[in-house]
């Protein structure tokens, strides 16, 4: 009877741990399900507007008088009421988005032909062509001076769109960096400021690193530089390239990237935009398991790094010294019983 009550002692606890342990899983499953829930949401039509180019950076000598042409483009089926600004702007430091300030180093004095702040129309499906004049014999040489030109539209009634008519607003810019200097060579420099990159991971993870550079030169630069992952006999497992982002003079930026691939340049080994998809502001090199010693290079304009990286099984440890634990749990219990 006494045996037989120990069984019955065993079986009960084992039962109430297994019942605790699927109720534990229960309540782990349900928090990590997605709910989808499906909303109606009215969504307005997107500005028909753009503008050419986006960026644009000119090197000018000291006293030239220079001019840029930007073209605006109504591709919309609506005519659009716009009004035209400009103001100094300078790098966030991070990701390169231009953060707009007050005064402008443009002169409107000699740019009579331009109304600023006074609105003019672009009618759907045309074009504009706007022309901006510079002086710079007051502004100091061997120096950048980025400017935005900000473009705020808002759709207009029309006779051909009377029944049809909904409001559209927004603002585009067109950024363009002005350098002047008697050098017309390129005076950027990019240094790595900040390489993020864990040096020990679990073997069941990934590498993955970030990269922030900064331009140590006198003018603007686009980043140039790829990232090599290379197992311990010093193979080339993977490899990164680093989108060329400009990157204003005495500014940082974080590097954007993804995997190198034969089908992203052209003949002349230049990066074809369209087929660029996927950047990333932290890179990672997936592997089903990692084991050993790897490790990173980081090549940045003339600048070169490289980190080692260590992978091993920490996952794997952790679950079998848990196994050995539950384990000698359970021999004690049933000893004790």
């Amino acid at each position: 009877m006494k045996f037989k009550r120990k069984n019955i002692i065993i079986n009960s606890c084992l039962t109430l741990l297994l019942n605790s342990c699927l109720t534990l899983l229960l309540i782990v499953l349900a928090f990590f399900s997605p709910i989808f829930t499906k909303t109606a949401k009215a969504e307005s039509p997107p500005l028909s507007l753009s503008v050419s180019p986006p960026t644009s950076y000119l090197y000018v000598k000291p006293s030239e008088a220079i001019e840029h042409t930007l073209i605006l483009r109504n591709t919309g089926s609506q005519d659009l009421e716009v009004k035209m600004q400009l103001t100094d702007f300078k790098a966030d430091g991070k990701t390169g988005r231009p953060l707009l300030s007050s005064g402008s180093i443009f002169d409107k004095l000699i740019n009579p032909n331009l109304d600023f702040g006074k609105p003019f129309i672009i009618e759907a499906q045309d074009n504009r062509a706007i022309t901006l004049n510079f002086d710079t014999a007051k502004l100091v040489g061997q120096k950048e001076y980025p400017l935005s030109i900000l473009f705020h539209a808002k759709s207009i009634k029309s006779e051909k769109n009377q029944a049809s008519f909904s409001q559209v607003s927004g603002t585009i810019a067109s950024n363009l960096i002005v350098f002047i200097s008697e050098n017309e060579e390129n005076q950027g420099k990019l240094i790595i400021e900040q390489l993020k990159v864990p040096k020990l991971i679990d073997s069941f993870h990934s590498i993955k690193f970030s990269l922030k550079a900064k331009n140590v030169g006198s003018n603007a630069m686009p980043v140039q530089g790829r990232g090599i992952v290379k197992n311990f006999l010093g193979q080339t497992i993977n490899e990164f390239v680093f989108y060329p982002d400009q990157i204003l003079a005495k500014s940082s930026r974080q590097v954007r990237g993804l995997e190198l691939k034969a089908e992203l340049f052209d003949e002349n080994q230049e990066l074809i935009p369209e087929k660029v998809e996927g950047l990333a502001f932290e890179l990672e090199h997936k592997a089903p398991i990692l084991f050993g010693l790897y490790q990173l290079e980081i090549e940045l304009d003339q600048e070169k790094e490289s980190v080692n990286v260590i992978a091993l099984p920490f996952s794997v440890l952790v679950v079998g010294v848990a196994g050995i634990g539950v384990y000698l749990g359970y021999k004690q219990l049933k000893k004790n019983l």
